[in-house]
């Protein structure tokens, strides 16, 4: 069975800390509560605008409502899951499967 531990949100770089070097930004972000071109700061219980964009990786914003989609999200976890640096390592892609030709065309136009 996991044991699984609650932390405030206001605690959480200082739990960091214990382990490891933190010296980022003094927020903590809330992945459910951010939308859009806002990040919210459950730290402080802040919504801002996001400039950050996490370096360019997440240009849509969070949780766009494209991507937040079950299907989607399925398919995508797989390569999540581990994560891959894929400016540095080339992945084929063959657990994405399409159901329909529509699909796969529409995939392409994107």
């Amino acid at each position: 069975m996991i044991k699984r531990h609650s932390v405030k949100p206001e605690e959480v770089q200082d739990v960091l800390r214990k382990r490891m070097l933190v010296d980022g930004f003094d927020m903590t972000l809330d992945l459910h509560e951010s939308k859009n071109g806002y990040l919210y700061d459950s730290k402080r219980k802040k919504r801002m605008l996001d400039f950050f964009t996490f370096v360019a990786s997440s240009p849509l914003g969070m949780n766009h409502p494209k991507l937040n989609d079950e299907k989607f999200i399925m398919e995508i976890g797989r390569i999540a899951l581990n994560k891959p640096s894929l400016s540095d390592i080339y992945l084929l892609i063959s657990s994405i499967r399409f159901s329909s030709k529509e699909e796969r065309l529409q995939s392409k136009t994107r």
